[in-house]
């Protein structure tokens, strides 16, 4: 079950907005208002309506296939085993990792919404990672300068699901394609900045950064034999060197 909440000036706009992002007909999804909008005093007070869509892949695989191919179950069909403990604990684990994910995308736009920002946030999980995509037209002010925003709301988001009993999972947030284009900023960032360090024969700190920034610029320059790269200081004040001066890396 793909659980996605949608918000906008009406309850009808909402579930517009949402079938169009999934690309679905109304009658293959479970419609539930969570909130309805109200238009406030001279602004004051305005609200979003807000709708959760669920879509049922197993309703749409039915669809799609034909009526000889459908299975129904009889006296004599056979029950099925139950699962060991081991497994049924297991799977009430990734249940549970499974629960914190979607909680945690309700936490997210509650979070961005008291921002006054008006958002839809689709969620792509895996067993290791939980990627909240932001929708909205004022981009600029979820990601912040040099991300900050952006970061910001996605250590919040780790932090919950860390509460939630799923520390496991990586979370990444994404708004209009930001983490592709931070990424290749930041790629030729480390190339300018090493090419400078090694003509001039010296070290060079960069402003600090998160942990997964960090990484891309020691990785872009990993196989750069002129210099290595290492970090120093504290969270949150951690940051890269680019050392031309000294090849023994650093730690």
């Amino acid at each position: 079950m793909k659980m996605t909440r949608f918000s906008d000036k009406t309850i009808a706009a909402a579930i517009a907005t949402g079938l169009e992002t999934l690309g679905v007909s109304r009658e293959n999804v479970q419609i539930a208002v969570i909130q309805k909008h109200k238009r406030g005093f001279l602004g004051i007070g305005r609200k979003l309506a807000i709708v959760d869509l669920t879509v049922n892949p197993q309703l749409l695989e039915q669809k799609k296939k034909p009526a000889k191919d459908r299975v129904k179950l009889s006296k004599e069909t056979p029950q099925l085993k139950q699962d060991p403990p081991q497994v049924m604990l297991k799977q009430a684990k990734k249940q549970q990792v499974r629960d914190a994910v979607i909680a945690a995308q309700y936490y997210l736009i509650d979070i961005i919404e008291k921002m006054g920002v008006a958002v839809t946030v689709q969620v792509d999980y895996t067993n290791k990672e939980a990627k909240y995509v932001l929708i909205t037209t004022q981009e600029g002010r979820l990601i912040g300068k040099r991300g900050r925003t952006l970061n910001a709301l996605q250590v919040l988001v780790q932090n919950y699901l860390e509460k939630k009993g799923a520390a496991r999972v990586r979370v990444v947030l994404d708004v209009g394609n930001y983490r592709k284009r931070r990424r290749q900023t930041l790629e030729r960032l480390a190339e300018n900045v090493a090419l400078e360090a090694i003509v001039e024969h010296k070290k060079i700190a960069l402003d600090t950064m998160p942990a997964f920034e960090r990484k891309i610029v020691h990785t872009k320059l990993a196989h750069n034999e002129k210099i290595v790269t290492y970090s120093r200081g504290k969270e949150p004040q951690r940051y890269v060197v680019v050392d031309a001066e000294n090849k023994q890396r650093k730690f």
